[in-house]
C-alpha cells in the first residue's frame, strides 16, 4: 500500500450508523463524568495520586483521526514570536508581535524608553511571563511564546519590574505592581531573580511556576511559594502532585497539566529560504542525523558506541558544540571517528549550528535520532514531530509521552537516579520525593543499533507512515495546549489559583 492510498481525510470516511453513534456518545459522556468525578476528588484533597511504570495512550487514534491541521498563519505566528524573542532581548514582547511576518517591526514590542510605556503597561493581560534577556536563547523562548502567543499575553524582561512612573495626580511613585496588581506572572524554573520576594510584591498577585521537574536547582520552597504549577508533561503533572501529597500544600497550590506546543522549525524555513527548501523528505535512502547542541543529555556518546562498532550502518551526521565535544567525547572517540574505514559513515559537525539551517535539516532529514538522557519537554523532538521525520528516541518519559511505538522507534533503557533532583527517587537533601524511579536513562549503543536495524527492515511507506503520526501527535498536543491556555485566562479573570476548594 502506498503513502498515498493511506493517508485519508474524514470526509473519506464511512458515517457511522445510527447504533454505532449512539455507543460513541454513551462512551463519550462516560469518560467525561469519570474525569469529572476524578478531578473532583482530587480537588477535594483526598485523591492520591500514584507513579505509573508505564505511560498512558495519550493519542488514541480516534483523536488523531479527526484533529484538524493548523493554519500555516498560525505556526508562522509562534515562530515569528520565537525569532523576536531571541533577536529583541530588552524587548517586551506582545501577542501581537510578527502576524505581519516581519521580526523586527515594531508592532507588538516595546522598550523602556518608550514615549507611551506606562499605557502600555498598564493594558494587562490575563496572564504575563517573567523572561528576562539572560534566559532568552531557544528552548526558554520555546516555553515563553507559547505562552504569549495562546494566553494572549506578554513577555516582560527584568527592567519591566524595576521602572518607576510619577502619578501626576498624587505625586506617589508608580511601579508595574500598582498597574497589574492582579496579574498572575509565570515564573521559567528557578530563574525567579527574587521577583516575588521584593516588598513591592503584591499579595494579590498570584505566582506561577513552569518547572523543568529534571532540574537541579528547583527546591522545596519554590514549589511551596506558587499559587499555581502549569506541567508541559505528564511525568511533572504526577510527581509535582505525588509531591504536594508527601510534603504539604500548604498555599493550596494547583497543578494543571497543560502539554506545550514548539515552532515550526521547518514551515519557517520553507518560508525564508523558499524554492530552495521545497524538497520531499526521502525515507527511500536512509540517512540519519543527531543534534546535541550544547546539551550532553542528549545520547550522543551512545549512538557514537553504535555507529562505530558498525561501519555497515548508513551514514550519520552529528552536531554537537565544540565545548561539549572537547568535555565529554573528544578523549574516546576523536582518533576513532577520524580513523574510520572507508567509505567513513559519520560525519561529526562541531559548533553552533545557525537557525537557517537548523530549519533546513528539518525540511530535508527524514531520520532523526532524539536518544535524550532526559527531557524537561524536548522542544527539539517536538521539532521533529512537526516536520514529520521518523524518529528514534528513549522510551522514558517525557519522550515517550511526545512519541509512541505507533509514531516512532522506542529505544529500551535502564533507568537511572540523580541525586540532585527533588523530585527524582533519591534527592540527597531534605523533602525529597520517596518510592518512585529515577528519571534519567542510561541509554546503550547496542540498544540503539537495534532501533537502527528495526529502522533498515521496514519498507519507506513504512517509515514515512510514522513520520506522519508523529506529526498529527504535535498538532493534537498544540490543540491540546491551546484549549488549556483558554482554560488558564479563564482562571486567572476570576482569581482562582488554588486547586482545592475553600
Amino acid at each position: 500500500m502506498t503513502s498515498a492510498s493511506r493517508v485519508r481525510t474524514a470526509s473519506v470516511y464511512p458515517r457511522s450508523s445510527p447504533s454505532s453513534l449512539h455507543g460513541q456518545a454513551i462512551r463519550l459522556v462516560t469518560a467525561l463524568f469519570l474525569l469529572l468525578f476524578i478531578e473532583g476528588w482530587w480537588r477535594s484533597g483526598h485523591f492520591e495520586e500514584l507513579e505509573n511504570d508505564h505511560e498512558l495512550d495519550f493519542y488514541p487514534l480516534e483523536l488523531l483521526q479527526d484533529v484538524a491541521e493548523i493554519d500555516d498563519s498560525e505556526r508562522m505566528h509562534l515562530a515569528m514570536l520565537h525569532e523576536g524573542c531571541m533577536k529583541h532581548r530588552e524587548s517586551v514582547i506582545t501577542a501581537d508581535f510578527g502576524r505581519n511576518g516581519d521580526k523586527n517591526s515594531r508592532t507588538g514590542r516595546f522598550e523602556q524608553d518608550d514615549e507611551n510605556l506606562r499605557q502600555k503597561l498598564e493594558n494587562c493581560p490575563d496572564v504575563e511571563v517573567f523572561l528576562p534577556s539572560g534566559i532568552r536563547g531557544d528552548g526558554y523562548c520555546e516555553d515563553a511564546m507559547g505562552y504569549v502567543k495562546y494566553l494572549q499575553g506578554r513577555a516582560l524582561p527584568r527592567w519591566v519590574l524595576d521602572v518607576e512612573f510619577e502619578d501626576k495626580k498624587t505625586g506617589k511613585k508608580l511601579t508595574y505592581h500598582d498597574l497589574c496588581p492582579k496579574t498572575p506572572l509565570i515564573f521559567m524554573n528557578h530563574f525567579w531573580d527574587g521577583v516575588p520576594d521584593s516588598p513591592t510584591w503584591p499579595e494579590s498577585k498570584p505566582v506561577y511556576l513552569m518547572p523543568n521537574v529534571e532540574m537541579y536547582e528547583l527546591e522545596a520552597e519554590h514549589y511551596w511559594r506558587v499559587d499555581m504549577v502549569l506541567c508541559k508533561t505528564a511525568i511533572c503533572t504526577r510527581r509535582v502532585r505525588m509531591w504536594y501529597q508527601q510534603e504539604g500544600n500548604p498555599r493550596r497550590t494547583r497543578v494543571m497539566y497543560t502539554r506545550h506546543t514548539t515552532s515550526d522549525a521547518a514551515l519557517y524555513a520553507k518560508t525564508q529560504l523558499g524554492a530552495s527548501a521545497d524538497v520531499t523528505k526521502n525515507f527511500s535512502n536512509v540517512h540519519f542525523v543527531h543534534t546535541a547542541g550544547k546539551s550532553m543529555f542528549k545520547g550522543t556518546n551512545a549512538v557514537l558506541d553504535c555507529w562505530l562498532s558498525r561501519p555497515d550502518f548508513p551514514p550519520l551526521d552529528v552536531y554537537v558544540d565544540q565545548g561539549i565535544y572537547n568535555a565529554f567525547m573528544k578523549k574516546t572517540y576523536d582518533v576513532q571517528i577520524k580513523t574510520q574505514p572507508a567509505p567513513q559513515k559519520i560525519t561529526l559537525h562541531t559548533g553552533r549550528v545557525p537557525g537557517n539551517m537548523f530549519g533546513r535539516m528539518m525540511v530535508e532529514a527524514a531520520f532523526l535520532l532524539c536518544t535524550s538522557v532526559l527531557e524537561g519537554y524536548g522542544h527539539y523532538i517536538n521539532q521533529a514531530r512537526a516536520s514529520a521525520a521518523l524518529i528514534v528516541t528513549t522510551d522514558a518519559p517525557p519522550m515517550n509521552e511526545l512519541l509512541s511505538p505507533e509514531s516512532a522507534i522506542l529505544v529500551p533503557h535502564p533507568s537511572s537516579v540523580v541525586d540532585k533532583q527533588l523530585l527524582g527517587g533519591n534527592f540527597d537533601g531534605d523533602h525529597g520525593l520517596q518510592g518512585v524511579k529515577g528519571m534519567a536513562t542510561n541509554v546503550k549503543g547496542a540498544d540503539i543499533c537495534d532501533a537502527v536495524e528495526r529502522i533498515l527492515t521496514m519498507t519507506p511507506d513504512e517509515r514515512q507512515a510514522k513520520g506522519e503520526r508523529a506529526r498529527k501527535q504535535y498538532v493534537l498536543d498544540t490543540r491540546f495546549f491551546a484549549a488549556k491556555m483558554n482554560e488558564l485566562r479563564a482562571l486567572a479573570r476570576k482569581g482562582q489559583a488554588s486547586w482545592y476548594r475553600p
